[in-house]
């Protein structure tokens, strides 16, 4: 009965020890995870404002690139329908 009760008491703190490993583990990704978003936001907030910069400059072109874009778009994805 004595080896059973040691056993389990092993098998328990291996299991904490494994948890505890995990936790850290877990905070780390968790940590790294939120300063790689944070640089996203901050390359998207600089993206959008420049963006935004170029078509208050320049509006009819930034109306002619999206009209064209969206001409594009509905031909490929109009074609593709008439194949089937």
């Amino acid at each position: 009965m004595r080896n059973t009760s040691l056993g389990n008491k092993k098998f328990e703190e291996a299991l904490e020890l494994l948890n505890e490993a995990g936790r850290e583990k877990v905070k780390e990704v968790l940590e790294d995870t939120k300063e790689t978003l944070q640089g996203g936001e901050e390359k998207i907030k600089k993206t959008f404002g420049e963006v935004e910069e170029a078509v208050q400059k320049n509006p009819l072109m930034a109306l002619g690139t999206a009209a064209l874009g969206a001409l594009f778009l509905g031909y490929f994805l109009g074609s593709s329908k008439k194949d089937k």
